[in-house]
């Protein structure tokens, strides 16, 4: 049994290097948006352009280790 707050190396062999930046995480059924610049972003929820960002707005369907998934969150039918 380990000591509390400890973990086995079998474990931490698999953790990624400590010099490694997360720069984006996801999760399935989070929403992202796309095609629009930091600037505009703000520029855009300051105006409450809802429209506009909507027409950006996806949501993560799938995720896989190489492959992510998206959809416009306002579509009812998956295509592929």
């Amino acid at each position: 049994m380990q000591p509390e707050g400890t973990f086995p190396e079998s474990f931490l062999a698999k953790l990624p290097s400590v010099q490694w930046n997360l720069s984006v995480s996801m999760q399935q059924n989070e929403m992202f948006i796309f095609d629009i610049e930091k600037e505009e972003f703000g520029n855009l929820l300051y105006q409450n352009d809802n429209s506009l960002l909507s027409k950006s707005l996806y949501l993560v369907w799938s995720l896989s280790d190489s492959d992510y998934w998206f959809r416009h969150h306002l579509e009812t039918k998956i295509l592929n």
